[in-house]
């Protein structure tokens, strides 16, 4: 049986995964495909899938066998305590499986040269390399490698360098010298030292010794290009050294990494690390050569060696041949990207490159999932010449997603992450051999659908389905396999497409997404009719139907309801199940919903939804099969219930019952959880959406999940027929994204085919057995002509996938559900205004009828007449109106007379800077004359729309250009005078080093060399270019774009003028002062210009060489439809097929490509009517009729038309051609013509004469003739029609090549361009900057200056504040004195006048009785001061007071003057201190009355009285007055002295600022932009979307680095160790307080005891107990116990002793089954002989056949004796073997007559045994000489 293959499971493997490669015999590649080893035998164009022993295949190595025809290859498992199986090639013979070589994972392996020894190297965390020897299966050394993080940090590669003696002299070594020493590699990451292993071997004793060379720093990665690729090492063609990563290059880790190889004699090893090859001294670790890729080939990702060359494959997809002898690089070679209209942006990845054994074919392996051979050349070791890399796999480009089969057809569909559909052929080959690249179609559809995500095909036609990541439906026709066709496109989701599921019908398709809803759709309309949509509460995780042979028939659809299950992940998990009602089913189309008012919403109660909550989340369901026994589940129509199988994320198979109804799935919750009726462990890993199908023929059911592919019979799910781990597996124990990710079955069940998320497919045979009978299979498994016919068909039609693609990239397109939304809400917006033009309408009709009133009422008798002013209720208002209107009119009669001048104004400027300026160089676009097939629209090169320099800009740069070439003549004088170590030195010196005159010198001699650089360059191209002749490229040589053209200096028609305008540029550093800017900015500006401009002229030459071309093509194309024209006269039927197959191909120049068609109206663009149009039907200006003056009225129309009908040139032709033309016609009419059979041949064959029988057959002749002369003319026209395409096809490719190398130079001018650009704008932006500044320094002097001004006028106001503050308090102080001194006054006055009445008096004086005055009004100014103010009150309040007294006190004269005095209130208003008007109210006094008026008090007193008392008053109101005023002077002082205080805040503010300014204005000036191209590796910025801003950026030096990493390491091991000592002394410390409270814990219990025992009561006999004295109370006792211990004693040895006798007897048996195992493993040793020997004989028939063949003579006769003998040898064997079984027999009857006869003789039974063993161990023994042997068994 051959290795890790078991017959009874057949697996088909597709694809590659970008493995490493390997060579094991002449045209066979050997890599990892999954869980299996994939054999491609190249020659015979088949492969072969052997399978792994474990879950998964962690390593491969490949090894050929010297002097040997066989090969070994040798695979460790993957996962805990691996084990590594050796194998032999090509019988896959398992020679030695070794154990023990991990604990975890073995991650490398390498074969010695010799194929005797093994090493390998586990990773953590024994991290062991180890070395095997083969022959005996051991151990030979063990190894732990020092470089631990060499493990940790990236992935490494294994070689192993025993060297052959072959290989030794091969390597130039003498064979008389020793051989190298045994030897390991291991290579790293970019920073990681080489790891050296040398074997040792002393007597029997082996042991390893490390070696580690360093190999200086890291360089920096060379390619732009991210490096998907696994790095991979190859020795020569007879060795090759272990993988380097086994797992597929998209989980590949993102880590460079260093291939190595050794050389042919061992001496050497080439390491790839970077961009650079490096050879290095196996033995002291030197660097011997350095060899560097071009730059932009990227890193070395894998390397292989021949006998010449070291072949380096890059992450760029290059290959580079480096010689072995010079290294020096000889060849660099590329075209892996396959060219396929389905690569992706960039270059694969080379991920392993193989030679062939013998060294003639290369195999190269890429990181896209293609594997190619490139032929090498025998006597250079180069590639072919003239054959390029041959393509022989090819796979999608990542993940595959989804996978399924067509109906009729053994054909597998597959949906990648890629956006790729491929068709695979699954249908088994010849004794089942698998194809090696069974692909059949690719169609992308990224640009529509985005990633791939479901695909499912129609069991009843050939019809597709797919789903992309943008919830986009698409539906393909699959009808030619060839060439699948895009029928149908439908945006039915917001979020990416999980499922998607065909009626077995095949005519309608559900699908669902992760926003929650179910679509269905009717698959037969052309534009796939959106039926309904049904919500869910959670993202769709898998669909089903009801199985097809439910319905009555395919051709009756509506006969039976269909049902649909939906698992959705919602809370623990749903499943739902619909009915579309049968009155709705099938519904019509969206847009017949749309007008009918139907919700294209179903609601639960319109699909009668059923929910079956779950208490896990079903990740995939499968209707139950039909079973056989009674009551169980099935799809009769007596069953109430129908079941259901989910794989659920609890990675168990479960079996659920949905009942016919259930209860509102709105309303259920986790209580409505239904327990499952039957559940299964199906896997360990977690499930994979979809990943669960029952097969066409209802027999099987398979699920997948991470641990691989489960198939059990349907009928019992409990079963288990086949397990197998074919995929990766995924990461982690509860990860998802590995193993089986998709199912699908073959359309006759045979096969079930599995993707997974490696990107690997396998296609794995069922079980044999017989298939259903036809009454109970379903019609998908029946034949083709068994089938019912189907009553729709696909829409004919095929999608634009380029309109599509382009249609999508302008807007987003909406969803058919937001679409039906945005119509309802757009018909509810035209009923409400349909609604408003109806008010409208009214309006107008009640408008109407006013007018017809006043019509009315005017018309009226002048006695019934109304007046207007009774009819008009307001004219006021209406005048008002009126008025309104007439404003607003005008006011938007003279806005619409501004608008259009200013919008005059702005066409006017437009026009003069954007269209008079640009109209020398338009902007145009040169697009491809035939756009690819499935593309976006072709290839598209434009110009540079540039605007005409005017005089005064070209004025302005003349005198730039002629003063900086001033300033360089004085530089280059000043260099003539400095000495010379001062010149050199300045060479020396950097530029940023330099300063002023220097720089410029340095400078000016850096781009002298760049053009002695650039004129060297020229002249190798021009040389080189001369060398190649006349043989190369003619589109090269005429369009000058040859491979030197495309590179760098591929403009040199204008290198003088570039060169010249380079070298005024100012250095960087130089351009401090702004003139020097705006110079720069001038100069680059020009640089640019020119730059557009030539590639203008390039790209008009380009347009003018399309215009000719089409020109040709558009007269091919004529002769086409002619030509078309004469098949349609011969043949129409045939014509009409042949115009089907024909693609008239008319091209027309773009909008784009003709520079006056923005200008150009066409009549089709026009919506009004011209003005000067005459009506239709009507004559014109000049008389004609419609038609114009060509018309039949025209007087002129006659001889217009005469003159037009004489094509005279036609005419010329005709005379030049002799007439030819018109033979060419007649020929044309001649074949029209039809032959008429004579109406008296109509007659039966037996009524003709003899003449009319000849005149029959002469008809019959003439007839035959015409149609053979028919047949010719067809045959000729076909052939020149096809000549034509072809002519067409050659223009448009030619052209398109063309317009490729155009735009590769565009490119490159783009970057350039894009250079000076940038330069542009960051001196733009510097001296934007400064004049800012300069204008902010400007506001902010101003500023200053007002602040300091408005400072001194603060300080003016608060000191003037100040002084009026202090009179104003020196005045009150002195009313104050004078208001005491009144008072004393009166009173003295009255005790000296009238001491009886004094204090009477006094009381009265002192009485103050005040009344609020009633709405006071306020003060009026009159401008007055404050003195005359006060005056005014005095005497207002003197007067007021007199007219009081003279009232007598009445109430009512109060009352009056009361009112009076509140027209005297004065003002309040003071300059510059206003009076307080807190007070709202003013208060009077109302007097003394009279009845206060003692009776002794005369009128003298009494009068002096009240004029005291109002003198008093007035004194007390001035005293308020001015206190109120002190309090308004202060608040003002207080104001005065804040608004001081902020004034010089401010001022202080803006000095600031202003220094800040000019601080920052001469950082600016010193800080200048340096544009700095940066490598990818050292920038540490996250990139932006469009631009990254580098402004907060700085640039590190690498040692400071290094230096930073170092502190930090210290500081951190400083910490660490710390945080140790910490942790000791707390450690510690805890101890001591344990033993602390351990001590008092003992301590308390003692305390404790030792009162118990204080506290316990003595008793009498206590007290004996304690003094001892009843010592004999327990003797009784103490003889009971001697007595049981001796019993037990004695037990014990009687127990001991059976045990000793049972244990000799068991000794015995063993002894026995020791004898029994001996006899065995002779036996087992006997057949192991003979299988060997058969084994032999086997394999010397197999060799001898050939021979037979060809007929040799010698050799035949030979080869016979060699089998006679082994025959015979045989033939003794076997009788050898009967004659000892004899003798044992007759031996064995012996000895038991002997026992019989004498018992006692024990020693004849050994002798006995021993002479059958020593028999059998002589039929054991192989026959030295079989001859000998056969006389001595005769004699």
């Amino acid at each position: 049986m051959a290795a890790n293959e078991d017959e009874s499971v057949n697996v088909v493997s597709f694809g590659y995964c970008g493995t490493p490669l390997h060579y094991i015999d002449k045209d066979v590649i050997v890599f990892l495909h999954g869980n299996s080893i994939r054999f491609l035998h190249l020659s015979s164009g088949t492969s072969r899938t052997v399978l792994g022993q474990a879950k998964a295949i962690a390593a491969l190595a490949v090894c050929r066998e010297p002097h040997r025809r066989s090969s070994r290859y040798a695979y460790a498992d993957k996962g805990s305590k691996p084990a590594v199986h050796v194998f032999t090639y090509p019988d896959h013979r398992k020679l030695v499986t070794l154990r023990g070589a991990a604990e975890l994972e073995v991650e490398e392996l390498a074969f010695s040269r010799d194929a005797g020894r093994l090493a390998t190297l586990s990773s953590l965390p024994d991290s062991r390399l180890t070395v095997w020897n083969l022959a005996t299966g051991a151990a030979l050394a063990h190894l732990e490698p020092t470089a631990t993080s060499l493990l940790l940090l990236s992935r490494f590669t294994m070689s192993f360098n025993a060297s052959t003696p072959a290989a030794a002299a091969a390597g130039g070594r003498n064979s008389s010298s020793p051989p190298p020493p045994q030897q390991v590699c291991v290579s790293g990451g970019l920073d990681q030292p080489l790891l050296v292993y040398r074997l040792d071997s002393i007597l029997d004793r082996h042991s390893i010794v490390s070696s580690e060379f360093s190999l200086g720093d890291s360089p920096a990665a060379s390619a732009p290009l991210p490096s998907p690729s696994v790095s991979s090492s190859a020795a020569d063609g007879e060795h090759a050294a272990g993988s380097a990563a086994q797992t597929p290059a998209a989980y590949a880790p993102q880590r460079a990494s260093m291939p190595h190889v050794w050389s042919a004699d061992g001496s050497k090893i080439y390491v790839g690390r970077g961009a650079q090859l490096l050879t290095v001294d196996a033995s002291s670790g030197e660097r011997l050569s350095v060899t560097q890729l071009p730059p932009g080939g990227g890193n070395i990702s894998s390397l292989a060696l021949s006998r010449k060359h070291v072949v380096c494959g890059t992450d760029a997809g290059r290959l580079g041949f480096v010689s072995v002898s010079s290294g020096q690089l000889e060849s660099w070679t590329g075209g892996f990207d396959g060219g396929s209209e389905t690569s992706q942006t960039g270059p694969a990845g080379l991920v392993s490159v193989r030679f062939a054994l013998d060294f003639r074919t290369m195999g190269v392996g890429t990181g896209h999932g293609s594997l190619f051979t490139l032929p090498i050349a025998a006597d250079t070791g180069l590639p072919e010449p003239l054959q390029g890399p041959k393509k022989i796999v090819e796979w999608h480009r990542g993940a595959v997603n989804a996978v399924d089969c067509l109906a009729y057809e053994p054909v597998a569909v597959t949906a990648g992450a890629d956006g790729t559909l491929r068709l695979w052929d699954v249908a088994p080959g010849p004794a089942h051999a698998e194809r090696l690249n069974p692909q059949l179609a690719v169609v992308q559809l990224q640009p529509v659908l985005g990633e791939l995500r479901c695909v499912a095909a129609a069991r009843s036609s050939n019809l597709l389905a797919v789903g992309g990541s943008e919830g986009t439906v698409m539906l393909v026709d699959a009808g030619s396999v060839r060439r699948p066709v895009p029928v149908a496109k439908r945006k039915l989701h917001t979020g990416p497409l999980t499922a998607l599921r065909f009626h077995g019908s095949g005519r309608w398709l559900a699908s669902g997404a992760t926003d929650g809803i179910v679509c269905l759709i009717d698959a037969s309309q052309p534009e796939m009719a959106v039926l309904g949509y049904v919500p869910v509460p959670g993202a769709v995780t898998s669909l089903c139907w009801t199985p097809a042979d439910s319905l009555a028939s395919w051709s009756s659809v509506g006969s039976a309801q269909p049902q649909l299950f939906i698992a959705v992940d919602h809370d623990h998990g749903d499943v739902f199940r619909i009915v579309p009602p049968s009155d709705a089913w099938p519904l019509p189309d969206e847009d017949a919903a749309r007008g009918s008012g139907r919700p294209l919403v179903l609601s639960n109660r319109q699909v009668h939804k059923a929910l079956v909550k779950l208490n896990w989340t079903p990740v995939a369901i499968a209707l139950d099969a039909p079973r056989s026994s009674t009551g169980a589940a099935g799809s009769s129509s007596s069953s109430k219930k129908q079941y259901f199988v989910a794989l659920c994320a609890d990675k168990r198979l479960k079996r659920y019952a949905m009942p016919e109804t259930t209860g509102d799935p709105d309303l259920m919750d986790d209580s409505d959880i239904a327990p499952a009726k039957d559940e299964y462990r199906a896997h360990d890993k977690p499930p994979a959406a979809g990943a669960l199908l029952l097969s066409p023929d209802r027999r099987w059911m398979a699920s997948g999940a991470g641990d691989g592919l489960v198939v059990r019979p349907a009928q019992q799910l409990a079963t288990e027929s086949m397990r197998l781990a074919l995929h990766w597996p995924p990461v982690g124990p509860s990860a998802v994204g590995g193993g089986v990710v998709g199912l699908a079955f073959t359309h006759d069940s045979r096969f079930v085919l599995s993707v997974g998320g490696g990107g690997s497919m396998f296609a794995t045979r069922l079980p044999a057995s017989a298939l259903a009978t036809d009454a109970r299979r379903p019609a998908s498994a029946r034949p083709l002509d068994e089938r019912a016919p189907l009553a729709f068909a696909v829409a004919p039609h095929e999608l634009d996938l380029a309109s599509v693609a382009s249609v999508a990239s302008e807007a987003e397109e909406p969803t058919v559900l937001e679409a039906w939304q945005r119509q309802q809400r757009e018909a509810a917006e035209a009923a409400h205004q349909q609604a408003k033009s109806g008010c409208r309408q009214e309006l107008g009709r009640l408008s109407e009828q006013l007018e017809a009133l006043l019509q009315r009422n005017e018309r009226a008798a002048e006695l019934d007449r109304l007046p207007t002013h009774e009819i008009v209720l307001d004219h006021d208002e209406r005048q008002r109106l009126v008025d309104d209107g007439d404003r607003e009119v005008q006011r938007l009669r003279d806005k619409l007379v501004l608008d259009n001048a200013c919008r005059d104004l702005v066409v006017d400027r437009l026009r003069r800077e954007f269209y008079d300026s640009m109209r020398d160089q338009p902007a145009l676009c040169v697009r491809s004359i035939r756009p690819p097939a499935g593309g976006s629209g072709g290839l598209a090169v434009s110009n540079y729309a540039l605007r005409s320099r005017t005089a005064s800009e070209q004025s302005v740069l003349a005198k730039v250009r002629l003063l900086r070439r001033v300033e360089l003549h004085e530089v280059r004088s000043r260099w003539r005078l400095l000495s010379p170590a001062v010149r050199a030195a300045t060479v020396a010196a950097p530029k940023f080093a330099l300063a002023g005159s220097l720089r410029e010198w340095h400078h000016l001699l850096s781009a002298q060399s760049h053009q002695t650089k650039r004129k060297e360059a020229a002249i190798n191209e021009a040389s080189a270019a001369s060398e190649v002749g006349d043989g190369g490229d003619e589109a090269n040589g005429a369009g000058g774009s040859d491979g030197a053209a495309e590179g760098d200096d591929e403009w040199q028609a204008s290198a003088g003028n570039w060169e010249a305008l380079e070298s005024l540029l100012y250095h960087a550093f130089d351009l401090q002062p702004p003139m020097r800017k705006r110079s720069q900015m001038l100069l680059l500006e020009q640089l640019v210009y020119d730059a557009k401009r030539e590639f203008n002229g390039e790209l008009s030459q380009m347009l003018e060489l399309k215009r000719l071309e089409l020109a040709k093509i558009a007269d091919k194309t004529a002769n086409i439809v002619t030509i078309l024209a004469d098949l349609r006269r011969l043949d129409a039927a045939h014509a009409a097929q042949s115009a089907a197959s024909v693609e008239l191909f008319t091209p027309q120049l773009h909008e784009s490509e003709r520079a006056d068609s923005v200008l150009t109206i066409l009549d089709s663009e026009l919506t009004a009517t011209r003005p000067d149009a005459p009506p239709a039907g009507q004559p014109g200006p000049a008389g004609g009729a419609a038609g114009g003056p060509g018309g039949a009225n025209s007087s002129g129309g006659a001889r217009g038309g005469d003159y037009d009908n004489d094509d005279f040139a036609e005419r010329a032709l005709k005379a030049m051609m002799g007439g030819s033309l018109d033979n060419d016609k007649n020929n044309s009419r001649q074949f029209d013509e039809e032959l008429v059979k004579p109406a008296h041949l109509n007659k039966p064959d037996k009524e003709l004469t003899d003449d009319e029988l000849k005149e029959l057959r002469e008809f019959e002749r003439k007839v035959q003739e015409l149609l053979e002369e028919h047949e010719k003319r067809r045959k000729f026209l076909e052939a020149d029609m096809s000549k034509q395409q072809a002519s067409i096809g050659e223009t448009c490719a030619a052209f398109d090549e063309q317009l490729q190398r155009l735009q590769r130079r565009k490119l490159k001018r783009d970057e350039a361009v894009f250079e000076r650009e940038l330069a542009l704008i960051k001196l733009a932006q510097a001296l934007l900057r400064d004049e800012h500044n300069e204008r902010r320094e400007q506001a902010l002097v101003e500023s200053v200056g007002a602040a300091r001004t408005a400072r001194a006028a603060a300080g003016q106001q608060l000191s003037e504040a100040r002084r009026e503050l202090e009179a104003h308090r020196e005045a009150l102080e002195t009313a104050q004195t004078d208001d005491r001194q009144l008072e004393k006054l009166f009173k003295r006055d009255l005790d000296r006048d009238a001491p009886e009445l004094a204090a009477a008096l006094f009381k009265l004086y002192k009485r103050r009785h005040r009344v609020p005055a009633r709405d006071a009004v306020p003060a009026l100014s009159d401008g007055g001061s404050s003195g005359n103010l006060l005056a005014k009150q005095h005497q207002s309040s003197a007067v007021l007071h007199a007219q009081m007294s003279e009232a007598g006190g009445s109430s009512s004269s109060v009352v009056g003057l009361l009112s009076k005095a509140q027209q005297l209130v004065e003002l309040s208003h003071l300059e510059p201190y206003p009076e307080p008007n807190d007070v709202p109210r003013l208060m009077v006094d109302a007097g003394i009355d009279s009845a206060d008026r003692p009776e002794a008090c005369d009128d003298l007193l009494w009068g002096r009285l009240i004029e005291a008392r109002q003198s008093k008053l007035d004194s007390e109101a001035e005293l308020k007055k001015k206190t109120a005023v002190g309090h308004e002077m202060q608040r003002w002082y207080e104001s005065a002295a804040e608004r001081d205080a902020s004034a010089a805040q401010h001022l202080g503010r803006l000095v600031a600022e202003l220094r800040s300014l000019r601080e920052q204005r001469q950082l600016d000036n010193a800080d200048l932009d340096v544009l700095l191209k940066l490598r990818q590796g050292q920038v540490e910025v996250e990139p932006a979307a469009v631009v990254t801003d580098y402004s907060q950026a700085s640039l590190l030096h690498q040692a400071d680095i290094v230096q930073l990493n170092t502190v930090i390491r210290a500081l951190g091991s400083e910490k660490v160790n710390v945080l140790k000592e910490l942790k000791n002394t707390k450690k510690q410390i805890a101890r001591k307080k344990w033993d602390n409270e351990r001590l008092e814990m003992i301590g308390d219990d003692l305390v404790e005891r030792t009162k118990y025992f204080q506290l316990l009561r003595v008793t009498k006999r206590l007290q004996e107990l304690i003094k001892g004295g009843a010592a004999d109370l327990h003797a009784a006792e103490i003889n009971n116990l001697e007595q049981r211990h001796e019993y037990s004693a004695k037990a014990h040895q009687q127990k001991l002793h059976e045990k000793r006798q049972l244990m000799q007897t068991m000794r015995q048996r063993i002894d026995d089954k020791v004898a029994e195992n001996q006899s065995l493993q002779l036996q087992l040793n006997d057949v192991d002989f003979r299988a060997q020997e058969r084994s032999k004989i086997h394999d010397i028939q197999r060799g001898l056949a050939p021979t037979q063949t060809l007929g040799g003579s010698a050799a035949s006769a030979n080869s016979s004796g060699k089998m006679q003998e082994i025959v015979n040898v045989r033939k003794l064997k076997d009788i050898v073997q009967v004659q000892a079984h004899e003798r044992d027999a007759l031996l064995a009857e012996v000895n038991r007559y002997r026992q019989r006869t004498f018992p006692f003789a024990g020693f004849q039974a050994n002798e006995t045994a021993n002479n059958s063993i020593s028999s059998s161990s002589l039929s054991q023994r192989p026959i030295q000489n079989p001859k000998a042997f056969h006389r001595k068994s005769k004699s």
